[in-house]
């Protein structure tokens, strides 16, 4: 039960006790103060739930060194998930636009992983970890997300792209500067993606623009 779910109970609980003329104060005494005493057992296990999953960036002195364990155990446990899903999901997949579980873990890094976690994300091995790592810091409007787009332009790390009904493979450098390109002008972009094309052929850059032209026009990140 939410805090507010308990709130809108407790006050429910109050209409209930005043339609009671026969009981008497010392028993509704009685009554409020187990009710309320439980209901604050309610709150406090959801707060310590909320803490479980929160950013722990700044130091608080009531998060436990259980609950930062915890925690570190279910990031490790979302990470090892988003690579063994073995896709990049958007929002919406499928012709019905259904929102995977794939999405909502990386919901969850945007919302809940430390900034140096995501950074040292960026640098994983997995295709699927690094995109959406750097997706969550841009997402973020970290500082320094120019910095890792030019760290990564000669990076060809490949990986599966779901978006609508379109899947199709991206690499990490041009899939690092869609996530950055409203940062930047079209010279800038030009001039990214000349970089960027060096590691390809003529044959197999041509390949790679044609198709990143077609996802742009068919659906967005």
């Amino acid at each position: 039960m939410t805090p507010t779910k308990a709130l809108r109970f407790v006050a429910n609980f109050r209409i209930f006790l005043s339609c009671m003329p026969n009981i008497t104060l010392y028993s509704k005494i009685s009554f409020r103060l187990i009710f309320l005493a439980w209901i604050s057992v309610i709150i406090s296990c959801h707060s310590k739930q909320a803490n479980l999953l929160a950013d722990i960036n700044m130091p608080d002195s009531s998060i436990t060194k259980g609950e930062i364990i915890e925690r570190q155990k279910y990031f490790n446990k979302i990470v090892k998930q988003i690579i063994f899903y073995n896709s990049v999901d958007c929002a919406a997949v499928g012709m019905g636009g259904i929102k995977t579980e794939q999405y909502n873990r990386f919901l969850w890094l945007k919302s809940f992983a430390t900034e140096k976690e995501l950074i040292d994300l960026t640098n994983d091995e997995n295709g699927n970890v690094k995109a959406y790592a750097y997706w969550a810091l841009t997402d973020r409007n970290y500082s320094n997300s120019k910095v890792i787009l030019e760290k990564h332009l000669n990076d060809t790390t490949s990986f599966s792209y779901s978006s609508g009904c379109l899947e199709q493979t991206k690499f990490i450098n041009l899939f690092y500067l869609s996530c950055f390109s409203n940062k930047l002008n079209a010279y800038q972009i030009g001039e990214y993606k000349r970089k960027i094309s060096k590691n390809f052929t003529e044959k197999g850059w041509d390949f790679v623009e044609r198709m990143e032209q077609f996802s742009a026009s068919s659906v967005g990140r």
